[in-house]
Protein backbone atom coordinates (compact mmCIF):
# COMPACT_ATOMS: atom_id res chain seq x y z
CA UNK A 1 0.00 0.00 0.00
CA UNK A 2 1.51 3.72 -0.61
CA UNK A 3 -0.53 6.16 1.37
CA UNK A 4 0.48 9.92 0.94
CA UNK A 5 1.87 11.89 3.76
CA UNK A 6 -0.72 13.01 6.72
CA UNK A 7 -0.59 16.60 5.67
CA UNK A 8 -1.52 16.10 1.96
CA UNK A 9 -4.33 13.88 3.15
CA UNK A 10 -5.61 16.48 5.51
CA UNK A 11 -6.59 18.50 2.37
CA UNK A 12 -10.58 19.02 2.04
CA UNK A 13 -11.45 15.99 0.26
CA UNK A 14 -14.56 17.36 -1.61
CA UNK A 15 -11.81 19.84 -3.31
CA UNK A 16 -9.74 16.99 -5.07
CA UNK A 17 -12.54 14.39 -5.69
CA UNK A 18 -15.69 15.81 -6.34
CA UNK A 19 -18.49 12.90 -9.03
CA UNK A 20 -22.21 12.00 -8.54
CA UNK A 21 -22.70 9.03 -6.78
CA UNK A 22 -23.08 6.31 -9.15
CA UNK A 23 -26.91 5.22 -10.25
CA UNK A 24 -25.82 1.84 -9.74
CA UNK A 25 -27.87 0.90 -6.08
CA UNK A 26 -24.32 -0.76 -4.76
CA UNK A 27 -23.84 0.13 -1.29
CA UNK A 28 -20.16 -1.20 -1.29
CA UNK A 29 -19.52 0.83 -4.42
CA UNK A 30 -21.05 4.34 -2.85
CA UNK A 31 -18.60 3.32 0.33
CA UNK A 32 -15.94 3.21 -2.56
CA UNK A 33 -16.79 6.60 -3.16
CA UNK A 34 -16.92 7.84 0.09
CA UNK A 35 -13.29 6.56 1.09
CA UNK A 36 -12.24 8.07 -2.15
CA UNK A 37 -13.64 11.46 -1.30
CA UNK A 38 -12.22 11.38 2.35
CA UNK A 39 -8.90 9.72 1.38
CA UNK A 40 -8.04 10.97 -2.21
CA UNK A 41 -4.34 9.90 -2.14
CA UNK A 42 -4.81 6.39 -0.55
CA UNK A 43 -3.66 3.49 -2.56
CA UNK A 44 -6.15 1.28 -0.92
CA UNK A 45 -9.51 3.44 -1.64
CA UNK A 46 -8.31 3.46 -5.52
CA UNK A 47 -8.11 -0.42 -5.43
CA UNK A 48 -11.44 -0.70 -3.91
CA UNK A 49 -12.80 1.51 -6.43
CA UNK A 50 -11.40 -0.22 -9.02
CA UNK A 51 -12.48 -3.45 -8.20
CA UNK A 52 -16.03 -2.73 -9.10
CA UNK A 53 -15.06 -2.93 -12.85
CA UNK A 54 -16.93 -4.96 -14.72
CA UNK A 55 -19.08 -5.69 -11.65
CA UNK A 56 -21.48 -3.51 -11.77
CA UNK A 57 -19.54 -0.77 -13.26
CA UNK A 58 -17.79 0.05 -16.24
CA UNK A 59 -14.65 0.80 -16.59
CA UNK A 60 -15.55 4.47 -18.77
CA UNK A 61 -17.31 5.22 -15.29
CA UNK A 62 -14.31 4.64 -13.31
CA UNK A 63 -12.14 6.35 -15.90
CA UNK A 64 -14.59 9.26 -15.59
CA UNK A 65 -13.88 9.18 -11.95
CA UNK A 66 -9.73 9.29 -12.20
CA UNK A 67 -10.55 12.03 -15.07
CA UNK A 68 -12.66 14.00 -12.61
CA UNK A 69 -10.28 13.79 -9.77
CA UNK A 70 -7.37 15.41 -12.33
CA UNK A 71 -9.49 17.84 -13.11
CA UNK A 72 -10.67 19.26 -9.28
CA UNK A 73 -6.75 18.35 -8.77
CA UNK A 74 -5.77 20.88 -11.33
CA UNK A 75 -8.33 23.21 -10.38
CA UNK A 76 -7.84 23.59 -6.80
CA UNK A 77 -3.75 23.20 -7.16
CA UNK A 78 -2.93 20.49 -4.85
CA UNK A 79 0.05 19.35 -3.51
CA UNK A 80 2.44 17.89 -6.21
CA UNK A 81 2.57 14.79 -4.51
CA UNK A 82 -1.19 13.86 -4.61
CA UNK A 83 -1.23 15.43 -8.52
CA UNK A 84 1.65 12.58 -9.05
CA UNK A 85 -0.26 9.74 -7.41
CA UNK A 86 -3.58 10.77 -9.01
CA UNK A 87 -2.06 10.83 -12.64
CA UNK A 88 -0.18 7.71 -11.84
CA UNK A 89 -3.03 5.56 -11.30
CA UNK A 90 -5.21 7.68 -13.82
CA UNK A 91 -2.31 6.84 -16.43
CA UNK A 92 -2.37 3.29 -15.80
CA UNK A 93 -6.15 2.29 -15.34
CA UNK A 94 -6.56 3.80 -18.81
CA UNK A 95 -3.97 2.01 -20.40
CA UNK A 96 -4.80 -0.96 -18.86
CA UNK A 97 -8.48 -1.18 -19.80
CA UNK A 98 -8.54 0.79 -22.66
CA UNK A 99 -5.43 0.38 -24.39
CA UNK A 100 -2.49 2.67 -25.56
CA UNK A 101 -4.34 4.84 -28.34
CA UNK A 102 -7.45 5.19 -26.42
CA UNK A 103 -9.23 8.73 -25.90
CA UNK A 104 -9.41 7.64 -22.18
CA UNK A 105 -5.22 7.55 -22.03
CA UNK A 106 -4.95 10.64 -24.13
CA UNK A 107 -7.03 13.17 -21.80
CA UNK A 108 -5.21 11.26 -18.57
CA UNK A 109 -2.24 11.80 -20.44
CA UNK A 110 -2.52 15.13 -21.40
CA UNK A 111 -4.25 16.93 -17.80
CA UNK A 112 -0.64 14.58 -16.40
CA UNK A 113 1.51 16.95 -18.61
CA UNK A 114 -0.49 19.71 -17.10
CA UNK A 115 -0.09 18.91 -13.31
CA UNK A 116 3.22 16.90 -13.05
CA UNK A 117 5.66 19.84 -14.34
CA UNK A 118 8.70 18.47 -13.14
CA UNK A 119 7.86 14.68 -15.30
CA UNK A 120 7.28 16.71 -18.42
CA UNK A 121 9.25 14.69 -20.55
CA UNK A 122 8.55 11.01 -20.00
CA UNK A 123 4.49 11.84 -20.10
CA UNK A 124 5.25 13.70 -23.14
CA UNK A 125 7.31 10.61 -24.38
CA UNK A 126 4.40 8.58 -23.40
CA UNK A 127 1.71 11.29 -24.71
CA UNK A 128 3.26 11.15 -28.29
CA UNK A 129 3.08 7.19 -28.85
CA UNK A 130 -0.18 7.68 -27.52
CA UNK A 131 -0.88 10.11 -30.04
CA UNK A 132 0.30 7.83 -32.90
CA UNK A 133 -0.88 4.74 -32.16
CA UNK A 134 -4.36 6.64 -32.35
CA UNK A 135 -3.14 8.54 -35.51
CA UNK A 136 -4.15 11.60 -34.35
CA UNK A 137 -1.07 13.75 -36.52
CA UNK A 138 -2.55 16.68 -36.01
CA UNK A 139 -2.45 16.83 -31.70
CA UNK A 140 0.77 15.59 -32.21
CA UNK A 141 2.11 17.92 -33.90
CA UNK A 142 0.26 20.66 -31.72
CA UNK A 143 2.01 18.62 -28.67
CA UNK A 144 5.40 19.36 -30.61
CA UNK A 145 5.10 22.53 -30.93
CA UNK A 146 4.02 23.46 -27.43
CA UNK A 147 7.25 21.40 -26.58
CA UNK A 148 9.73 23.15 -28.53
CA UNK A 149 8.17 26.70 -26.82
CA UNK A 150 10.26 24.85 -23.78
CA UNK A 151 13.54 25.74 -22.88
CA UNK A 152 15.83 23.07 -24.27
CA UNK A 153 19.22 21.70 -25.36
CA UNK A 154 20.62 22.53 -28.80
CA UNK A 155 20.60 18.52 -29.30
CA UNK A 156 17.32 18.00 -27.65
CA UNK A 157 15.50 20.74 -29.94
CA UNK A 158 17.07 19.17 -33.17
CA UNK A 159 15.83 15.93 -31.90
CA UNK A 160 12.04 17.42 -31.62
CA UNK A 161 12.46 18.99 -34.84
CA UNK A 162 13.11 15.80 -36.62
CA UNK A 163 10.51 14.25 -35.09
CA UNK A 164 8.07 16.96 -35.80
CA UNK A 165 9.58 17.14 -39.55
CA UNK A 166 8.90 13.07 -39.92
CA UNK A 167 5.89 13.31 -38.28
CA UNK A 168 4.21 16.37 -40.81
CA UNK A 169 5.76 15.19 -44.03
CA UNK A 170 5.12 11.25 -43.72
CA UNK A 171 2.27 10.86 -41.47
CA UNK A 172 0.04 13.48 -41.39
CA UNK A 173 0.66 15.15 -44.92
CA UNK A 174 1.44 18.52 -43.82
CA UNK A 175 3.74 19.95 -45.95
CA UNK A 176 3.50 23.13 -44.55
CA UNK A 177 4.48 22.26 -40.94
CA UNK A 178 7.07 20.47 -42.12
CA UNK A 179 8.62 23.10 -44.32
CA UNK A 180 8.60 24.95 -41.10
CA UNK A 181 10.56 22.47 -38.72
CA UNK A 182 12.91 21.74 -41.46
CA UNK A 183 13.94 25.86 -41.61
CA UNK A 184 14.31 25.33 -37.90
CA UNK A 185 16.34 22.44 -38.22
CA UNK A 186 18.26 23.93 -40.67
CA UNK A 187 19.09 27.50 -38.42
CA UNK A 188 21.12 24.83 -36.34
CA UNK A 189 22.67 22.92 -39.05
CA UNK A 190 22.65 24.80 -42.25
CA UNK A 191 25.23 23.19 -43.86
CA UNK A 192 23.25 19.36 -43.55
CA UNK A 193 22.62 17.94 -46.89
CA UNK A 194 19.16 15.53 -45.89
CA UNK A 195 17.58 18.92 -44.06
CA UNK A 196 18.37 20.79 -47.43
CA UNK A 197 17.03 18.06 -49.72
CA UNK A 198 13.78 17.47 -47.81
CA UNK A 199 12.80 21.54 -47.58
CA UNK A 200 13.61 21.79 -51.45
CA UNK A 201 11.83 19.16 -52.47
CA UNK A 202 8.86 20.64 -49.97
CA UNK A 203 9.00 24.23 -51.31
CA UNK A 204 8.88 22.76 -54.82
CA UNK A 205 5.96 20.42 -54.07
CA UNK A 206 3.90 22.70 -52.36
CA UNK A 207 5.18 25.49 -55.40
CA UNK A 208 6.64 28.15 -52.70
CA UNK A 209 8.51 29.85 -54.94
CA UNK A 210 9.07 32.86 -53.11
CA UNK A 211 10.75 30.66 -50.70
CA UNK A 212 12.39 28.38 -52.76
CA UNK A 213 14.00 31.55 -54.66
CA UNK A 214 15.36 32.36 -50.99
CA UNK A 215 16.26 28.96 -50.05
CA UNK A 216 18.26 28.79 -53.29
CA UNK A 217 19.84 31.56 -53.12
CA UNK A 218 21.66 30.77 -49.92
CA UNK A 219 22.74 27.40 -51.41
CA UNK A 220 23.96 29.48 -54.20
CA UNK A 221 26.19 31.71 -51.54
CA UNK A 222 27.45 28.75 -50.13
CA UNK A 223 28.68 27.14 -53.18
CA UNK A 224 31.99 25.45 -53.28
CA UNK A 225 32.62 24.53 -57.50
CA UNK A 226 32.03 26.28 -60.38
CA UNK A 227 30.09 23.82 -61.71
CA UNK A 228 27.63 24.03 -58.49
CA UNK A 229 27.51 27.58 -58.84
CA UNK A 230 26.29 27.07 -62.09
CA UNK A 231 23.86 24.69 -61.94
CA UNK A 232 22.12 26.74 -58.74
CA UNK A 233 22.35 30.13 -60.54
CA UNK A 234 20.71 28.57 -64.11
CA UNK A 235 17.74 27.30 -61.11
CA UNK A 236 17.58 30.23 -59.48
CA UNK A 237 17.48 32.82 -62.96
CA UNK A 238 14.92 30.10 -64.37
CA UNK A 239 12.67 30.57 -61.43
CA UNK A 240 12.83 34.20 -61.79
CA UNK A 241 11.80 34.46 -64.83
CA UNK A 242 9.25 31.66 -65.49
CA UNK A 243 7.54 31.60 -62.36
CA UNK A 244 8.09 34.91 -60.17
CA UNK A 245 8.30 37.27 -63.12
CA UNK A 246 11.34 39.18 -61.71
CA UNK A 247 14.06 39.10 -64.92
CA UNK A 248 16.03 42.01 -63.35
CA UNK A 249 16.48 39.52 -60.31
CA UNK A 250 17.51 36.65 -62.74
CA UNK A 251 19.77 38.41 -64.87
CA UNK A 252 21.45 39.85 -61.84
CA UNK A 253 21.83 36.66 -60.59
CA UNK A 254 23.61 35.43 -64.03
CA UNK A 255 25.69 38.21 -63.93
CA UNK A 256 27.32 37.88 -60.41
CA UNK A 257 28.60 34.18 -61.79
CA UNK A 258 32.01 33.30 -61.76
CA UNK A 259 33.85 33.60 -65.05
CA UNK A 260 34.45 29.97 -64.66
CA UNK A 261 31.05 28.76 -64.68
CA UNK A 262 29.49 30.59 -67.54
CA UNK A 263 29.61 28.04 -70.06
CA UNK A 264 26.24 26.42 -70.83
CA UNK A 265 23.55 26.45 -73.01
CA UNK A 266 20.59 26.45 -70.21
CA UNK A 267 22.42 29.97 -69.62
CA UNK A 268 21.67 31.25 -73.07
CA UNK A 269 18.06 29.77 -72.90
CA UNK A 270 17.10 31.91 -70.20
CA UNK A 271 18.36 35.34 -71.47
CA UNK A 272 16.55 34.09 -75.02
CA UNK A 273 13.14 33.95 -72.91
CA UNK A 274 13.87 37.35 -71.07
CA UNK A 275 14.95 39.05 -74.81
CA UNK A 276 11.58 37.25 -76.47
CA UNK A 277 9.26 38.56 -73.67
CA UNK A 278 7.31 41.24 -74.95
CA UNK A 279 6.04 41.96 -71.32
CA UNK A 280 9.43 42.34 -69.90
CA UNK A 281 10.52 45.38 -69.41
CA UNK A 282 12.90 47.02 -72.17
CA UNK A 283 15.63 47.67 -70.62
CA UNK A 284 15.99 44.23 -69.34
CA UNK A 285 15.71 42.85 -72.67
CA UNK A 286 17.77 45.01 -74.04
CA UNK A 287 20.07 44.16 -71.48
CA UNK A 288 19.54 40.19 -72.16
CA UNK A 289 20.15 40.84 -75.77
CA UNK A 290 23.40 42.77 -74.96
CA UNK A 291 24.80 39.74 -72.84
CA UNK A 292 23.53 37.43 -75.68
CA UNK A 293 25.21 38.95 -78.27
CA UNK A 294 28.61 39.19 -76.30
CA UNK A 295 28.11 35.32 -75.30
CA UNK A 296 27.89 34.38 -79.07
CA UNK A 297 30.65 36.80 -80.08
CA UNK A 298 32.81 34.70 -77.77
CA UNK A 299 31.52 31.62 -78.81
CA UNK A 300 32.24 32.64 -82.35
CA UNK A 301 28.56 31.50 -83.52
CA UNK A 302 28.24 34.34 -86.15
CA UNK A 303 24.85 33.76 -87.38
CA UNK A 304 22.97 33.31 -83.24
CA UNK A 305 25.34 37.08 -83.06
CA UNK A 306 23.37 38.61 -86.17
CA UNK A 307 19.74 37.08 -85.16
CA UNK A 308 20.21 38.72 -81.67
CA UNK A 309 20.86 42.14 -83.31
CA UNK A 310 18.09 41.70 -85.57
CA UNK A 311 16.13 40.74 -82.35
CA UNK A 312 17.55 44.17 -80.70
CA UNK A 313 16.29 46.59 -83.43
CA UNK A 314 12.71 47.06 -82.47
CA UNK A 315 13.69 47.82 -79.12
CA UNK A 316 15.93 50.93 -80.29
CA UNK A 317 12.50 52.98 -79.80
CA UNK A 318 13.05 53.31 -76.12
CA UNK A 319 16.64 55.85 -76.32
CA UNK A 320 15.24 57.69 -78.90
CA UNK A 321 12.29 58.59 -76.56
CA UNK A 322 14.73 59.17 -74.39
CA UNK A 323 16.02 61.63 -75.98
CA UNK A 324 13.38 63.33 -76.98
CA UNK A 325 11.94 63.88 -73.22
CA UNK A 326 15.29 65.56 -72.55
CA UNK A 327 14.94 67.52 -75.84
CA UNK A 328 11.46 68.86 -75.19
CA UNK A 329 12.14 69.36 -71.56
CA UNK A 330 14.98 71.79 -72.26
CA UNK A 331 13.04 73.54 -74.80
CA UNK A 332 9.80 74.09 -72.17
CA UNK A 333 12.65 74.95 -69.38
CA UNK A 334 13.59 78.08 -71.93
CA UNK A 335 10.08 78.91 -72.80
CA UNK A 336 9.42 79.59 -69.19
CA UNK A 337 6.91 76.55 -68.83
CA UNK A 338 8.47 75.21 -65.75
CA UNK A 339 6.00 72.85 -64.66
CA UNK A 340 5.54 71.10 -68.15
CA UNK A 341 8.98 70.63 -67.91
CA UNK A 342 9.35 69.53 -65.30
CA UNK A 343 6.39 66.92 -66.23
CA UNK A 344 8.75 65.56 -68.81
CA UNK A 345 11.84 65.32 -66.64
CA UNK A 346 9.48 63.64 -64.68
CA UNK A 347 8.41 60.77 -67.77
CA UNK A 348 12.06 60.84 -68.09
CA UNK A 349 12.66 58.76 -64.53
CA UNK A 350 9.80 56.65 -65.18
CA UNK A 351 11.58 55.31 -67.99
CA UNK A 352 15.13 55.58 -66.71
CA UNK A 353 15.33 55.49 -62.98
CA UNK A 354 19.05 56.05 -63.47
CA UNK A 355 18.97 59.10 -65.37
CA UNK A 356 21.20 61.65 -63.39
CA UNK A 357 20.66 64.52 -65.52
CA UNK A 358 16.65 63.98 -64.47
CA UNK A 359 17.37 64.09 -60.93
CA UNK A 360 19.42 67.51 -61.37
CA UNK A 361 17.04 69.53 -63.72
CA UNK A 362 14.28 68.28 -61.65
CA UNK A 363 15.67 69.42 -58.05
CA UNK A 364 16.73 72.83 -60.17
CA UNK A 365 13.67 73.70 -60.94
CA UNK A 366 12.32 73.15 -57.98
CA UNK A 367 14.69 75.01 -55.84
CA UNK A 368 13.91 77.96 -58.43
CA UNK A 369 10.51 77.96 -58.61
CA UNK A 370 9.19 76.61 -55.49
CA UNK A 371 7.76 73.58 -57.46
CA UNK A 372 8.42 70.99 -54.58
CA UNK A 373 5.17 69.12 -54.93
CA UNK A 374 6.08 68.15 -58.67
CA UNK A 375 9.65 67.36 -57.55
CA UNK A 376 8.04 64.95 -54.83
CA UNK A 377 5.65 62.97 -57.06
CA UNK A 378 8.71 62.14 -59.32
CA UNK A 379 11.02 61.14 -56.74
CA UNK A 380 8.02 58.93 -54.79
CA UNK A 381 6.75 57.48 -58.24
CA UNK A 382 10.39 56.39 -59.51
CA UNK A 383 10.92 54.67 -55.89
CA UNK A 384 7.45 52.83 -56.45
CA UNK A 385 8.56 51.81 -60.30
CA UNK A 386 11.98 50.19 -59.09
CA UNK A 387 13.80 46.94 -57.39
CA UNK A 388 16.32 47.84 -56.15
CA UNK A 389 16.13 48.59 -52.69
CA UNK A 390 18.97 50.90 -51.86
CA UNK A 391 17.88 53.12 -54.80
CA UNK A 392 14.36 52.88 -53.96
CA UNK A 393 15.64 53.84 -50.38
CA UNK A 394 17.54 57.09 -51.61
CA UNK A 395 14.44 58.94 -53.80
CA UNK A 396 12.42 57.93 -50.59
CA UNK A 397 14.54 59.61 -48.01
CA UNK A 398 15.08 62.49 -50.77
CA UNK A 399 11.73 63.11 -51.28
CA UNK A 400 10.60 62.91 -46.91
CA UNK A 401 13.66 65.49 -46.35
CA UNK A 402 11.70 67.58 -48.76
CA UNK A 403 8.52 67.23 -47.64
CA UNK A 404 9.66 68.13 -44.41
CA UNK A 405 11.97 70.50 -44.86
CA UNK A 406 10.08 72.54 -47.62
CA UNK A 407 6.69 71.74 -47.46
CA UNK A 408 5.97 70.68 -43.77
CA UNK A 409 4.03 67.59 -44.86
CA UNK A 410 5.19 65.34 -41.52
CA UNK A 411 2.71 63.06 -41.94
CA UNK A 412 3.80 62.05 -45.73
CA UNK A 413 7.68 62.11 -45.08
CA UNK A 414 6.86 59.58 -41.84
CA UNK A 415 5.31 57.40 -45.08
CA UNK A 416 7.99 57.60 -46.87
CA UNK A 417 10.74 56.83 -44.29
CA UNK A 418 8.26 54.55 -43.25
CA UNK A 419 8.31 52.70 -46.27
CA UNK A 420 12.14 52.16 -46.26
CA UNK A 421 11.70 50.56 -42.95
CA UNK A 422 9.71 47.99 -44.55
CA UNK A 423 12.79 47.60 -47.35
CA UNK A 424 15.15 47.22 -44.52
CA UNK A 425 14.28 44.11 -43.37
CA UNK A 426 15.81 43.47 -46.14
CA UNK A 427 18.77 45.42 -46.48
CA UNK A 428 19.05 46.23 -42.60
CA UNK A 429 21.63 48.91 -43.24
CA UNK A 430 18.96 50.72 -44.34
CA UNK A 431 17.02 50.70 -40.87
CA UNK A 432 19.98 52.94 -39.21
CA UNK A 433 20.12 55.15 -42.29
CA UNK A 434 16.16 56.14 -41.86
CA UNK A 435 15.38 55.13 -38.10
CA UNK A 436 17.04 58.19 -36.71
CA UNK A 437 15.36 60.78 -38.75
CA UNK A 438 12.05 58.56 -38.41
CA UNK A 439 12.30 58.82 -34.37
CA UNK A 440 12.66 61.90 -34.71
CA UNK A 441 9.30 62.63 -36.47
CA UNK A 442 7.27 60.14 -34.80
CA UNK A 443 8.16 61.98 -31.28
CA UNK A 444 7.48 65.51 -33.16
CA UNK A 445 4.03 63.93 -33.93
CA UNK A 446 3.15 62.38 -30.58
CA UNK A 447 3.30 58.68 -32.17
CA UNK A 448 4.38 57.48 -28.95
CA UNK A 449 3.51 53.36 -30.40
CA UNK A 450 5.06 53.66 -33.47
CA UNK A 451 8.28 55.57 -32.19
CA UNK A 452 8.53 52.34 -29.64
CA UNK A 453 8.90 49.98 -32.66
CA UNK A 454 11.52 52.24 -34.11
CA UNK A 455 13.66 52.51 -31.33
CA UNK A 456 13.31 48.51 -30.89
CA UNK A 457 14.06 47.89 -34.61
CA UNK A 458 17.47 50.86 -34.40
CA UNK A 459 18.58 49.15 -31.18
CA UNK A 460 18.83 45.88 -33.05
CA UNK A 461 20.35 46.75 -35.59
CA UNK A 462 22.79 49.27 -34.11
CA UNK A 463 26.55 48.78 -33.70
CA UNK A 464 28.10 51.46 -31.93
CA UNK A 465 27.62 50.64 -28.09
CA UNK A 466 27.37 53.75 -26.77
CA UNK A 467 24.45 55.04 -29.32
CA UNK A 468 22.81 51.54 -28.80
CA UNK A 469 22.80 51.95 -24.87
CA UNK A 470 21.57 55.23 -25.60
CA UNK A 471 18.87 54.33 -27.58
CA UNK A 472 17.53 51.28 -25.33
CA UNK A 473 17.52 53.47 -22.29
CA UNK A 474 15.07 55.74 -24.52
CA UNK A 475 13.06 52.44 -25.82
CA UNK A 476 12.83 51.52 -21.70
CA UNK A 477 11.64 54.77 -20.69
CA UNK A 478 8.93 55.35 -23.62
CA UNK A 479 7.55 51.65 -23.10
CA UNK A 480 7.03 52.45 -19.33
CA UNK A 481 5.63 55.68 -19.49
CA UNK A 482 3.42 53.54 -21.99
CA UNK A 483 2.28 50.91 -20.07
CA UNK A 484 4.07 48.72 -21.77
CA UNK A 485 5.79 46.58 -19.02
CA UNK A 486 7.35 43.57 -21.21
CA UNK A 487 8.84 45.59 -23.71
CA UNK A 488 10.30 48.22 -21.15
CA UNK A 489 11.79 45.31 -19.02
CA UNK A 490 13.25 43.42 -22.64
CA UNK A 491 15.15 47.25 -23.21
CA UNK A 492 16.37 47.49 -19.89
CA UNK A 493 17.59 43.66 -20.12
CA UNK A 494 18.98 44.22 -23.12
CA UNK A 495 20.91 47.48 -22.03
CA UNK A 496 22.45 45.05 -18.53
CA UNK A 497 23.43 43.14 -20.66
CA UNK A 498 25.24 45.46 -23.23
Amino acid sequence: MNELSASTQAQPAKDIVQTELSDSGDPKFRQALVEIEQNPGSDDAWDQLEAFTGEGESPEQIARIYLEALDRAQVQSGSQDLNRFLSKRAVHYCETWFGEGSPQLITALMKSLELNPAEYNSTFRRLTIAFTVAERWTDLLNLYDQALQRPMSDKARIRLLEEAAQCAKDFASNSDKAIIYFEELLKHRPHDPSYAASLERLLERQQRWEDLYTFWNRKLQHSNSDEQTSAIAVQVAALCVDVLGRPADALRTLAELPAGALDNNEHNEILERIAANEKTATPLRREALKRLKERYQAAQCEQEVVRTITNALPLAERPERLALHREVAAFLRQQGHIEAAMSHYAELLTLDPDATDAYSQLEELATAHDQYPIYVKSLVETADSIEDIEKRAELRCRAADILCSKLEQIEAAIDQYALVMVDAHTVPQLALRVAPRLATLYETSEQRHELLGTLERWAELEEDTTRRRSILVRAAKLATRMNETDRALRAWQRRLED
